[in-house]
């Protein structure tokens, strides 16, 4: 499945749609059954990534928009 999906609620979906959506978690369901990690270690690849725990207890490092962190890096 080529093209992730959020359901929003105000919004209306094809039949064409949520059959894509609910192929979409039967795929996830699969994969916890037989590759826990796989989920668990989930995202793979997207623009997001998981934050090291460190960074969130130290407000030394914080940096809440662009600009700060800039500032706070140096570049």
């Amino acid at each position: 499945i080529e093209e992730p999906m959020t359901l929003e609620p105000s919004e209306s979906y094809s039949k064409a749609d949520l059959d894509t959506y609910a192929e979409i978690l039967r795929q996830i369901s699969d994969e916890a059954y037989s590759d826990p990690e796989l989920v668990i270690s989930a995202p793979h690849r997207s623009t997001v990534h998981k934050m090291e725990g460190d960074t969130m207890n130290d407000p030394d490092r914080w940096a809440l928009t662009w600009r700060a962190y800039v500032r706070k890096r140096g570049g």
